[in-house]
């Protein structure tokens, strides 16, 4: 999440209402069956995010 965790100032940068931000976080804990509030797995969905985002990049070139 942008901001640092921060859910006023990433739902400002998303354009969109802190409530509207929390609701589709909650989803998305509810249909990966996660917790997000835990440091290690959003460590974890941001390492598979940058790896990813690396691979795909190779791939390019």
């Amino acid at each position: 999440m942008p901001a640092n965790g921060n859910q006023a100032k990433t739902a400002k940068e998303l354009w969109i209402h802190r409530s509207t931000l929390i609701y589709r976080l909650r989803k998305i804990e509810e249909i990966l069956g996660i917790k997000l509030d835990d440091y290690k797995t959003r460590l974890h969905l941001q390492l598979s995010y940058e790896i990813t985002n690396y691979l795909n990049l190779e791939q390019i070139n």
